[in-house]
């Protein structure tokens, strides 16, 4: 593995993800992908089904907006919250990096120093 330094930003995201929120598995050295996969979460667990496109309207728009949607401030559409807080901050995940041997590189990292948690394949 790579030794890298760690970007003052990164340490600040770590210490807050692991203090304000149910995250103790997180590590430092864990990949990008990781942590905002663990940011995601952090955000569902915090507004749990508010959409954030309806909650922070001058914002933007869902790209897949349907009718109905105006309709209070909780998801009522059929999509996954990860993907609706994913579009809305315009997190995009290129097919290569998902399948890169560095990202499973750096997953197995973590599934190895994380081995009570339960991965899905």
């Amino acid at each position: 593995m790579k030794t890298e330094k760690v970007s003052n930003l990164k340490k600040a995201i770590f210490t807050l993800l692991y203090d304000q929120y149910d995250v103790p598995d997180i590590e430092l050295d864990c990949s990008d992908s990781t942590y905002v996969d663990y940011i995601i979460g952090a955000l569902i667990e915090t507004n749990e089904r508010r959409c954030p496109f309806k909650n922070y309207d001058c914002i933007g728009h869902c790209k897949v907006n349907q009718i109905g949607c105006t309709e209070g401030l909780d998801v009522d559409c059929n999509r996954e919250l990860e993907d609706i807080w994913k579009e809305f901050i315009e997190i995009e995940t290129p097919k290569d990096t998902v399948e890169s041997k560095e990202h499973w590189f750096s997953m197995d990292e973590c599934i190895k120093k994380n081995p009570d948690v339960d991965v899905i394949e």
